[in-house]
């Protein structure tokens, strides 16, 4: 699930939906009213709020957003990695005037990683039982290596989320 929000430079105003909202643990109410940077900030794990900040000035500078990785209290006061990006957009003077943005649950972009992994693994080896019957030894090879490339992703990831829990 993605969430959608956008920052009025000048205001120093964050507005978010629901999804936004959920993430950084405030009402959908106080997200669509408005949220200050400060609130924002606070919302984050203290480890965080430095590259946060960071990435942020980088932003107003650039116009561009960075991607970037932090923590985030929901509502349900669990920490939430996350993933945010975004775009400055500059008024006719070129000054930041409006900076929009997308943040997505980091678990939530693995899920459909693995699922979307998975899919293909089966799909695959439908495939290669066709090619294998048809004796279409071309593709057989060709989906073989395909095979292993999912299978090499597939135990990365598998490698990966043991080392984090």
């Amino acid at each position: 699930m993605m969430g959608m929000w956008s920052w009025d430079a000048q205001k120093d105003i964050f507005r978010g939906d629901a999804i936004s909202a959920n993430l950084f643990g405030f009402t959908e109410a106080k997200a669509a009213s408005g949220v200050t940077f400060d609130e924002i900030k606070s919302a984050l794990h203290p480890n965080d709020r430095a590259e946060f900040e960071r990435a942020h000035k980088e932003a107003l500078i650039s116009g561009r957003g960075p991607v970037v990785e932090y923590r985030v209290h929901r509502r349900d006061r669990r920490w939430r990695r996350v993933i945010a990006s975004g775009r400055c957009l500059r008024d006719s003077e070129g000054r930041p005037a409006e900076y929009l943005g997308v943040v997505v649950e980091i678990e939530q972009v693995i899920k459909h990683v693995r699922d979307s992994l998975d899919k293909l693994a089966d799909s695959t080896l439908e495939a290669r039982k066709h090619a294998v019957a048809d004796k279409r030894d071309f593709i057989t090879r060709l989906l073989d290596m395909v095979l292993m490339e999912v299978g090499f992703a597939l135990a990365k990831r598998e490698t990966d989320h043991r080392k984090k829990h």
